[in-house]
């Protein structure tokens, strides 16, 4: 997975996750975590501390099977307080299947701009998406 102007981290709380960059990949097991750094080929792999997992409890678990764009920005920024923006109108129309577990905001979001080509210009209370979108 390639993040733009972000961390992409993955705590596991339970199971395992395959997490992957490219063709990099590592099997993360419960109390580890996996974290992809901006203009980073490889995959930082390490325990989780006792600060991460206080953290967690800031997380938020969700569920999109086809939604749109919109609507997902409109669930995010009623559980985060944060609104989220779009250049344009068509971004709004693409459709996401995805489910979080106990994820940051910021990790949403960048897999949301990896998996539609976004750009993603973060603001104190803002988040901007950039990009072509979807018919």
């Amino acid at each position: 997975m390639r993040a733009y102007n972000a961390q992409v981290q993955v705590l596991v709380k339970n199971g395992n996750v395959q997490f992957s960059k490219n063709k990099n990949q590592v099997i993360l097991t419960k109390g580890q975590k996996g974290e992809i750094l901006a203009n980073v080929e490889s995959i930082i792999k390490s325990e989780i501390t006792e600060i991460e997992t206080v953290e967690k409890e800031k997380f938020s678990s969700f569920v999109f099977n086809k939604k749109s764009l919109g609507e997902v920005s409109k669930a995010l920024s009623e559980r985060f307080g944060k609104k989220i923006k779009f250049s344009q109108d068509k971004i709004k129309n693409c459709k996401l299947t995805a489910t979080f577990e106990n994820e940051k905001l910021e990790n949403i979001i960048a897999v949301i701009a990896e998996t539609f080509d976004l750009k993603i210009d973060n603001q104190v209370d803002t988040i901007f998406l950039s990009g072509n979108g979807c018919d």
